[in-house]
């Protein structure tokens, strides 16, 4: 990893997000579960809410200090649906 950015937002996430994750092109490509009804959103066990999470909304939530509302929903600029790198995530 020659990207020093990208080493500090890998760096950021929790140990259950980062053991799923391989840096491609740029994005940080979620090699775990797949859900959703065409298996476009990475999902996740966080052992202290004790509960499955969406990743990527997940991931959002904790690098921005905030909860995304229920309404709203988390993509990626890059256009990856497995990608989850916090600069990529953004709420519409």
């Amino acid at each position: 990893m020659t990207d020093p950015t990208a080493a500090a937002e890998l760096a950021a996430l929790p140990y259950y997000v980062r053991a799923h994750v391989q840096i491609m092109r740029g994005c940080f490509v979620w090699t775990g579960a797949m859900t959703g009804p065409d298996a476009s959103q990475p999902r996740a066990w966080d052992p202290e809410l004790r509960r499955l999470v969406t990743v990527s909304r997940h991931v959002f939530e904790i690098t921005r200090g905030r909860p995304v509302d229920r309404a709203r929903v988390v993509l990626r600029r890059c256009g990856n649906p497995r990608c989850v790198r916090p600069r990529h995530l953004v709420t519409a």
